[in-house]
């Protein structure tokens, strides 16, 4: 079927209604808004669709301008002419045809700071969202096409980036694409990004600490009851620290898309101290237990690193202990106290992989460390440090037992014994754990062994 439109047309329009029941391409309806404008309709496969098989106008489109309120129904090119913050509402999809698109161009200059919102009319949706779009430069350009009764696409947008700059603590609008934060030396400010459920899917916002930090720190907090990929918060330590944040299925959580840091800080600590944000790696020149913050503390999260690094300003080596919080654990069996550092030039990488775990991604142990025992000793407690030993030497006069640990220490861990006394020495795991198929093992004066643990057995591999 070929409707064509011979008759002139200024202001009116001709509308091609389909029967009762019928549907034009999903819509009752179908507008006709230009002279010589030719319709071709084709019967689908269902006894009540019609399908718009080809559509022709040698006229131009209609152009017309706005400065505020709601859009026509009729609207196809819409030049909007205002210059503050002002909202536009878009007209409801199911008083426009299938298929029509709408052009919003920003011919009018928005003033710094202002912002020009399109939103869906109704409980119509935008690309899914019940929510707004915003514009926030002259000559931005926003087009969308009518898809169903109730929904816009957006077919194409051109923009340029609205970017603020602030140094104390804000809130981020929801139509700012990109943030920088000019705070700078010990001053500490929180950026608060703006509420998920307000913002579309897909909507991204760029943050960049472009003041220079000494001792201060800019948080990135996300609005109430939303979070950072499980976090609260992010922290920025140094200046050029810049993050890139998206919108994704959920309406609740802010996926991270990319994250930036300039370098790696570095501190140096004579004694026990907890780790915060804004440590990256800490030397440690004496004895100190060192403290890992929560994995959900502020400013850590998921993929956090620490690298602590055994450095006693003289040849006295100290004993640095790794603790954690409460509510988290190392992987691999550790828990809280039970990774010691012992030897100079030793150091350990972990890295934050849950809410409540820290992985270690390195430990450098060279040279070995060795320990000399005289009498039976139990290597299977926590607070026995010996256990990180690799090369025991026994110098008892009699047999003595050394437990071997099975929990507290990590698949591959190994031991090499020697009975350098008058005793034997004899391997018995703790609890019900065998080595090499026994109970236990037998070291004899003047022999040794090397013994591996596989993360169930130990077992003998020299």
């Amino acid at each position: 079927m070929v409707i064509k439109q011979t008759g002139a047309i200024t202001t009116g329009v001709t509308t091609v209604t389909a029967a009762a029941g019928d549907n034009i391409d999903g819509s009752s309806t179908f507008a006709i808004t230009q002279p010589n404008e030719s319709l071709v309709l084709r019967r689908g496969n269902n006894t009540t669709d019609w399908h718009i098989a080809a559509r022709y106008a040698t006229d131009p489109i209609s152009v017309t301008t706005a400065s505020s309120g709601s859009l026509a129904s009729s609207s196809q090119v819409v030049e909007l002419t205002n210059t503050g913050d002002v909202t536009f509402t878009l007209p409801a999809a199911s008083a426009v045809t299938q298929g029509r698109l709408l052009t919003l161009k920003q011919t009018g200059g928005i003033g710094t700071g202002d912002t020009t919102t399109v939103s869906p009319a109704g409980s119509d949706t935008i690309d899914g969202a019940n929510s707004s779009v915003f514009i926030n430069n002259q000559y931005d350009t926003l087009v969308m096409q009518r898809t169903s009764t109730t929904a816009w696409r957006i077919i194409s947008r051109y923009s340029s980036a609205l970017i603020e700059t602030g140094s104390s603590t804000a809130n981020i609008g929801a139509e700012v694409d990109v943030y920088e934060a000019s705070s700078s030396s010990s001053t500490s400010i929180t950026l608060t990004l703006p509420g998920l459920a307000a913002l579309r899917p897909g909507r991204t916002v760029q943050i960049q600490q472009t003041g220079a930090l000494t001792t201060g720190v800019t948080t990135i907090a996300a609005n109430s009851g939303d979070t950072i990929e499980g976090q609260a918060s992010v922290d920025f330590t140094k200046q050029w620290d810049k993050i890139t944040l998206q919108k994704g299925s959920s309406s609740t959580a802010w996926r991270i898309v990319s994250r930036y840091s300039e370098g790696r800080s570095t501190r140096t600590v004579s004694g026990s101290t907890t780790l915060t944000s804004k440590d990256d790696v800490v030397y440690v020149t004496g004895a100190a237990t060192i403290t890992l913050p929560g994995v959900s503390s502020s400013g850590i999260g998921e993929g956090k690193e620490f690298t602590i690094v055994n450095s006693p300003s003289s040849t006295t080596l100290n004993t640095i202990i790794i603790n954690t919080s409460s509510a988290n654990t190392i992987a691999h069996n550790y828990a809280s106290g039970e990774i010691m550092l012992r030897r100079q030039g030793e150091s350990i990488s972990l890295i934050a992989r849950s809410t409540t775990d820290w992985a270690i991604l390195a430990w450098p142990k060279s040279p070995k460390r060795l320990t000399s025992i005289s009498a039976a000793t139990d290597l299977s407690g926590s607070s026995n440090g010996d256990k990180d030993a690799e090369i025991i030497i026994g110098t008892n006069g009699s047999t003595v037992t050394i437990t071997l640990p099975t929990t507290t220490v990590m698949a591959g861990h190994q031991y090499t014994v020697r009975a350098a006394g008058a005793g034997d020495l004899t391997l018995d795991p703790a609890g019900a754990v065998q080595v090499d198929g026994s109970s236990t093992k037998t070291v004899s004066t003047g022999t040794s062994a090397t013994v591996v643990y596989d993360g169930s057995v130990w077992r003998t591999i020299d």
